[in-house]
């Protein structure tokens, strides 16, 4: 489909993009004109992405459409994107559908490669995480895929490997406590 073609619809999901994410065929809709839209447009499609970026996270379907524009965005996009997210780390890592946002911020989901730009953002923000987070991100299931995929991921990457270590001694420290504690 040409632009000609497709900027109606285009414009039509910038207006009602809010009700367009809340189903599957809805997010097929705006996935579409996303990848059709003009640099303007998909300007305003990121913007309306940063302004929910959290909420929209959260939502069944459309986490799904934040991943698509966070792969299509240029690097000050993405890095922005994700620190943002990341102030809210531990709630979307242990929340049913954010932990799969977060996990896509370290490693493309789609591609299986580790997102370079990415990960020392998000594995700064775990690091920040008190003991008492940590303890509960741990002990819940969504948040341990989380960390396990930041751990793997960040000792695969090798300028990630200093703030990777420092989580591996984190949550070991953690773990020595909780054996030492039950005894």
């Amino acid at each position: 489909m040409d632009y000609e073609a497709s900027k109606f619809l285009i414009r039509h999901a910038l207006c009602t993009i809010g009700y367009m994410l809340d189903s599957a065929s809805g997010l097929a809709r705006l996935a579409t004109c996303f990848r059709h839209a003009r640099p303007e447009e998909r300007w305003r499609f990121q913007g309306i992405v940063v302004k929910y970026a959290v909420e929209m996270a959260m939502e069944r379907h459309s986490n799904y459409f934040v991943q698509l524009v966070l792969d299509h965005g240029d690097i000050q996009f993405r890095c922005g994107l994700v620190y943002k997210l990341m102030m809210q780390f531990a709630s979307l890592s242990l929340h049913p559908h954010g932990n799969y946002l977060v996990q896509h911020c370290v490693r493309n989901r789609r591609t299986g490669s580790p997102q370079h730009d990415l990960l020392p953002i998000v594995l700064s923000a775990c690091n920040r995480q008190s003991i008492r987070e940590l303890q509960g991100l741990v002990q819940t299931p969504p948040a341990t895929f989380v960390l396990h995929t930041l751990l793997q991921t960040g000792e695969a990457v090798t300028h990630s490997r200093e703030l990777t270590q420092n989580l591996e001694r984190k949550i070991n420290d953690l773990l020595w406590r909780a054996r030492r504690y039950r005894r």
